[in-house]
């Protein structure tokens, strides 16, 4: 029995030896060669876009096509009821919201200053007149910065590089291009023209301020309140029937959404037809069909 025993345990030994180096080599990583496979492809780096690319991207432009996407989401759903997502259409419906609630709320930020400015004119409040109109600055800064694309607040491809090899913003700073250069180039469509008449109206509010001149005051900022508020009443009617939309695809109830969609569309084909010239197709929302 002793010398059974003696003869076993070197084998046992042995044999979970031999296990263990079989499972040590088991554990090892592959060897890797670095031969290409004949039937690999190889590795295409992907080009670095140049800055002048990105920084002629209009935000706004994106946003306004990823709306377009969203009403077409939203329809490609919500007229049938047999395969239409809910959950499709309650997303897409309530990004429109969003977005169009956003641009109410910046127009809206705009327009409120330019009417308080104009009663405080009428009453002869010069310090919160000057007060109103350094908001009213304020707020179409925050628009400007939100949606323009970057060449227009300034950046160009020498500054972004001379930014980086700096490492830090340096005195080259934007809006030190021609200002009134870019005012020279006509606008190319109907909102920019706009946009250039709400530039002029505010110079021509500061231009009264420095007069005091009441009455110059309250008609350029009642100018801007109107052309503006428009605006931000436009967009808040769209928030408005984007959210119908949403609440109902909340509520499975396909019925109405035939008529709250066109009626939503409504709102985006008024607006192009006034403010774009000749609206491309990513801009006009698909009909119901």
């Amino acid at each position: 029995m002793e010398s059974g025993a003696r003869w076993i345990g070197p084998f046992v030994f042995a044999f979970l030896g031999c296990g263990a180096l079989a499972l040590a080599a088991l554990m090892q990583p592959p060897r890797v060669t670095h031969e290409p496979s004949p039937t690999a492809k190889p590795a295409i780096a992907e080009p670095k876009a140049p800055p002048q690319d990105w920084l002629d991207h209009s935000p706004l432009h994106f946003v306004m096509r990823a709306m377009w996407a969203d009403c077409g989401m939203v329809l490609l759903h919500a007229r049938d009821t047999e395969t239409g997502n809910l959950e499709s259409i309650e997303c897409s419906a309530e990004d429109i919201a969003r977005k169009a609630g956003r641009f109410a709320q910046l127009y809206a930020a705009v327009a409120k200053p330019a009417n308080d400015l104009g009663r405080a004119a009428k009453d002869g409040q010069w310090d919160a007149a000057a007060t109103a109109y350094e908001r009213l600055n304020k707020a179409c800064c925050d628009c400007h910065v939100e949606y323009w694309p970057p060449k227009l607040r300034g950046f160009n491809a020498d500054v972004v590089k001379l930014w980086r090899e700096k490492g830090s913003p340096v005195d080259e700073t934007p809006w030190s291009y021609d200002y009134a250069e870019r005012l020279e180039h006509p606008p190319t469509t109907p909102y920019r023209s706009l946009m250039r008449c709400w530039n002029d109206g505010t110079g021509d509010i500061a231009s009264a301020l420095e007069k005091r001149d009441a009455a110059g005051t309250q008609e350029s900022a009642g100018d801007l309140f109107k052309s503006v508020d428009n605006q931000a009443q436009a967009w808040t009617r769209l928030n408005e029937r984007a959210r119908s939309m949403q609440q109902f695809a909340m509520r499975g109830n396909f019925a109405p959404m035939k008529g709250t969609y066109e009626r939503m569309i409504a709102e985006c084909n008024s607006c192009h037809a006034a403010l774009v010239d000749k609206p491309p197709e990513m801009l006009t929302p698909l009909p119901w069909r």
